[in-house]
């Protein structure tokens, strides 16, 4: 019998999120320059900062500016799964952590759970209070089971 369970981003969805988000930042620093100079060209508002940046022109920053911008992009996509929520449901009581923070919300406590939107899951109170509320990921058929299976008054379809 199961007594607790995990929801958290899995291992190929956190391979897939750092990797996303590389290729979008070196996307983004390739084209920085083409981006700044039409902004110039049309009188379109762009930070000034970066409008330095995209006019500095070394050799290295051929290769430098990919490098550099796949670089930010892992590291975004790494602070992005940092910050996601991750539950730890057992018989006793839920743990959720988001980066630093941790909740820890007893069985008693818990009225009901379910879910609101795609992937957002809420944990009531008997008084109705949000104990919880946040992106919860997982599987979406998965979710609700682990609930009910650890005894979890779920509401909603399964």
């Amino acid at each position: 019998m199961e007594t607790s369970r995990r929801l958290e981003h899995s291992g190929a969805d956190r391979i897939f999120v750092v990797l996303v988000a590389a290729v979008v930042g070196a996307l983004l620093a390739v084209g920085l320059p083409l981006v700044t100079a039409f902004a110039g060209d049309h009188d379109l508002p762009f930070p000034a900062w970066l409008q330095s940046v995209a006019r500095l022109d070394a050799t290295w920053l051929t290769w430098g500016r990919p490098v550099i911008g796949l670089a930010v992009g892992a590291l975004a996509g790494l602070l992005v799964i940092d910050q996601s929520w991750r539950l730890d449901v057992t018989r006793e009581r839920i743990v959720a952590r988001q980066g630093n923070d941790v909740r820890r919300i007893p069985r008693e406590r818990v009225a009901a759970v379910y879910r609101t939107g795609r992937r957002t899951v809420v944990i009531e109170a008997g008084d109705g209070a949000a104990l919880f509320k946040g992106t919860v990921e997982g599987e979406r058929t998965a979710v609700p089971h682990v609930f009910l299976a650890l005894g979890y008054p779920w509401e909603g379809e399964v």
